[in-house]
């Protein structure tokens, strides 16, 4: 998260969670939906252009 994102947040008074870099264990609900969406998208199509993969995610 860069630091303009990092300030804004804390004026909104939102509190921030790290995850440690490695570590999936930390959010598995993240994990769980980069599965799901790789096992529904991305591992059945090729994409030649990263305009392509916008368009179908």
């Amino acid at each position: 998260m860069n630091t303009q994102n990092g300030e804004w947040l804390k004026e909104q008074g939102v509190k921030t969670l790290y995850i440690d870099s490695g570590s999936p264990w930390q959010n598995g609900y993240v994990e769980s939906s980069h599965d799901k969406l790789g096992r529904e998208c991305w591992r059945r199509k090729i994409f030649y252009a990263l305009s392509e993969c916008r368009l179908v995610v």
